[in-house]
């Protein structure tokens, strides 16, 4: 199962689980009582947090393990902080930017200390790997600032999950449904220019002959 199908089904399972929740404990699956300025905060967040994080995070999941990727994506506490700066105008303390160097050193001293770094997976190499789970660190990070930012406007933590959760889903069964004719198309492309590439290899065979 690839890290994409695995992140839709995932995020599919906990939306309808969530709009169970607020439908038992506020009376509706949806939350209507949202305002537009929240939907469209926690839609980013969701399309950045779930789906671009997440996707690359179990991609790293799938290359270099649950260790390294969980190693890795500790980090995200560490681009929170940073986007969180500017955006939410949140500085970080001396003990905070200690804490973020320390845990910046050990990721490091741990990755680089692996002596397996060069072994190839089918999903990437490594360094892909290392790449991907950084990628969704830094769109966690982004998802988690824009969830904030509807938080503070006054909507509930579960009706702003629902929204995140739910938005997340259908984009992720929209890009499904873009790229299996894609997928198709490309195949056929692929199948056609072999066939041409051997009857033009053929052809030339026999009029050297």
């Amino acid at each position: 199962m690839g890290s994409r199908v695995l992140n839709r089904l995932r995020i599919t399972t906990a939306c309808l689980l969530l709009a169970t929740a607020l439908l038992v404990t506020r009376g509706a699956p949806w939350p209507v009582w949202a305002t537009q300025q929240q939907i469209l905060l926690l839609t980013f967040s969701g399309i950045i947090g779930f789906v671009f994080g997440d996707t690359w995070y179990f991609r790293s999941l799938v290359i270099l393990g649950p260790g390294r990727a969980a190693l890795i994506a500790s980090s995200a506490p560490i681009f929170t902080a940073l986007i969180a700066w500017p955006v939410l105008h949140e500085s970080p303390g001396p003990l905070v930017v200690l804490g973020m160097s320390m845990t910046l050193g050990g990721i490091a001293w741990v990755v680089s200390a692996r002596s397996d770094i060069a072994h190839e997976h089918a999903e990437g190499s490594v360094a892909m790997g290392i790449f991907a789970a950084l990628l969704g660190a830094v769109g966690q990070a982004g998802g988690y600032v824009l969830s904030k930012m509807a938080l503070k406007t006054g909507i509930d933590p579960l009706s702003a999950t629902v929204i995140r959760v739910s938005t997340a889903a259908v984009f992720m069964w929209l890009l499904a449904a873009w790229d299996a004719p894609c997928a198709r198309r490309w195949r056929a492309c692929a199948t056609g220019a072999r066939a041409r590439s051997w009857w033009a290899a053929r052809s030339w065979a026999r009029s050297s002959a």
